[in-house]
């Protein structure tokens, strides 16, 4: 009857098999033999049962368990895995797991996170009492208790106290101290209350994170119509940046005082403080590229070809040849040109891009421009740009790209289009000799669009064999997810032949590993295990059959996944995988 229920909770993971899926993690931490394997698998079982609220079964793990000389430490780890999970009926609880973690920084770890899940589940006063409490090497409350614990004393309306618990857990460093009353800053704007936000405000020393402060406070004014005192809050912004000694901690918060004043709607003021960053024009440049990027991301009506006008000006008002010079004018041309093509402007974007002079700058630049434009799904505007570009090994590898990422995205025109093009350039009249890797990726193109004989016929041609057969498997893939049981058969005979021939081992292990993955995603994974069995070196079979393992769980078909384990020979990755479907059998059962 045990034997059925494995089965049954293999094939069907719930509720029901949480104690028989423990029972058989046990059994195999019983069973293995290294202190430090099996400590790793006691620190993983506690986490997932903790997760899953399993707290009394999580305990039983972590009062077994004992740091091996390789690993100190690990069982402290594990208490503070459980109690990152605990609930709000587990308060005693977590106060008795956390005096029994003996080293002091990962006590203090898991004290800010206690302190933190009381705050979170309504226990204020005793969050506050066990600050004091569990104070037992003087080190001071973490980041993530002492945020949760300030804010709820302020919306409790404790200011003061919530002030004086921060100044006294962050005592020097006041950078970090800033950092977190920014976040009580923003938490309080976030909840309308801006005059308190203002009075928090007043109390951060850091001019980085005061000016950050003050340009969120400036914003939030200016949305409640409050423009004149949101015109004070940027001016004290301002002031203060200005003042930053560091040009690149200028240019830090200049994104962010930007950002703020361009949401208020006074992108004249963000244009005024470019000149307080630097009187460098190189970094004026890029600070007017910001503000136009910002606009376009934003959707804000601003006029970002102006910007880019009077960036564009800033760039020309200097010299642009001589050494750093020559390059630096160069990288800010391609900047701009990105954010043109970027705004729809791809005339624009050609003819900035045509004034780099160095060809392999140039056609980089062209290339990492389309790429940006297809990235945001601007097809149009990507293959306007790739039809320019004089490099057709670059713009064949780009249209590329074009027609796979239009493809996923259901724009069969776009793709056909792009495709249509590059086909012109290796079959049209005026052949053009393209690089084995240009030619590999048009075949898993046409491959992803089911032509798979046409992948097979250009693959067979390459010089490049390391390609060849990478290309090989994935023709495989695609025709086991979408082709006909004809296909399917013969793209995986043609696959299997060319790892087959490959002379080294380990390139033929990787490549097998790598053929059955395919074959799991295309759910043919009988012909995967059939694989993996008829791997001739043991220790290559291992491998496939890990690798099968490790793929199947994930795929969530555990009966099968552990059939792969259970075919490893070497006992020791034998236990570790099938204790990795066992995990994951767990996993589902809690519902995790």
């Amino acid at each position: 009857m045990a034997q059925t229920g494995i089965e049954t909770c293999l094939a069907a993971p719930g509720p029901a098999c949480v104690d028989l899926i423990a029972a058989a993690l046990v059994e195999l931490e019983k069973a293995t033999v290294d202190p430090d394997r099996r400590a790793w698998a006691q620190l993983q079982l506690a986490g997932a049962l903790a997760e899953g609220g399993q707290f009394d079964a999580a305990e039983q793990v972590l009062a077994r368990m004992e740091d091996p000389p390789t690993s100190p430490g690990i069982s402290d780890t594990a208490i503070l895995n459980v109690i990152t999970f605990l609930d709000a009926e587990s308060l005693d609880r977590g106060l008795a797991l956390l005096d029994q973690i003996s080293d002091d920084g990962i006590h203090a770890i898991a004290r800010a996170q206690h302190i933190a899940y009381l705050v979170e589940h309504g226990h204020l006063e005793r969050a506050f009492a066990d600050v004091v409490a569990t104070d037992r090497s003087g080190l001071p409350l973490g980041f993530v208790g002492l945020d949760k614990l300030a804010v709820a004393l302020i919306e409790a309306d404790q200011i003061d106290t919530a002030l004086r618990l921060v100044v006294e857990n962050i005592p020097d460093d006041l950078s970090r101290r800033g950092a977190l009353l920014r976040g009580l800053v923003v938490n309080r704007l976030d909840a309308g209350e801006i005059t308190v936000a203002q009075d928090l405000m007043a109390h951060i020393v850091d001019p980085t994170w005061r000016i950050i402060s003050n340009a969120q406070i400036g914003e939030a004014l200016a949305q409640t119509g409050e423009m004149a005192a949101a015109e004070e809050a940027f001016a004290l912004a301002r002031s203060d940046l200005a003042a930053l000694p560091n040009p690149d901690q200028r240019y830090y918060v200049f994104e962010a005082f930007a950002r703020a004043t361009l949401s208020a709607g006074r992108s004249d003021l963000a244009i005024a403080a470019i000149s307080d960053v630097s009187t460098y024009r190189f970094d004026q440049v890029d600070a007017y590229d910001i503000l136009a990027q910002m606009a376009l991301s934003r959707g804000l009506d601003i006029d970002f070809n102006a910007l880019l006008r009077v960036a564009m000006d800033t760039l020309e008002a200097g010299p642009s040849d001589g050494g750093d010079i020559g390059l630096r004018f160069d990288d800010h041309l391609g900047r701009l040109a990105r954010t043109m093509a970027m705004s729809g402007d791809i005339d624009r974007a050609v003819d900035t891009l045509a004034r780099i002079r160095d060809d392999e700058r140039r056609t980089q630049d062209f290339s990492n421009v389309a790429l940006s434009l297809v990235n945001t799904n601007q097809f149009e505007e990507a293959l306007a740009l790739l039809s320019t570009l004089e490099d057709l090994e670059a713009q064949a590898r780009g249209l590329i790209s074009l027609a796979r990422a239009a493809d996923l995205q259901g724009n069969a025109d776009v793709s056909a289009r792009a495709r249509g093009i590059v086909l012109g350039l290796v079959e049209g009249p005026e052949w053009v000799p393209l690089s084995d890797y240009a030619i590999s990726r048009l075949a898993e193109l046409e491959s992803s669009q089911g032509y798979y004989a046409i992948a097979e016929n250009r693959l067979r041609f390459l010089e490049d064999t390391n390609l060849q057969r990478w290309g090989r498997i994935a023709n495989l893939g695609f025709a086991a997810l979408n082709g006909t049981p004809e296909e399917f058969q013969t793209y995986l005979a043609i696959a299997q032949e060319a790892v087959a021939d490959l002379p080294d081992p380990a390139d033929r292990q990787q490549l097998t590993s790598n053929l059955v993955i395919q074959l799991v995603y295309a759910d043919r994974i009988d012909e995967a295990l059939r694989i993996a069995h008829a791997t001739e070196d043991a220790a290559a079979r291992d491998a496939v059959f890990v690798t099968l393992a490790s793929a199947l769980s994930g795929n969530r078909n555990l009966t099968l996944a552990m059939a792969a384990a259970d075919s490893v020979a070497d006992p020791i990755q034998r236990q570790t995988y099938q204790r990795l479907v066992w995990i994951s059998a767990l996993r589902q059962s809690l519902g995790l």
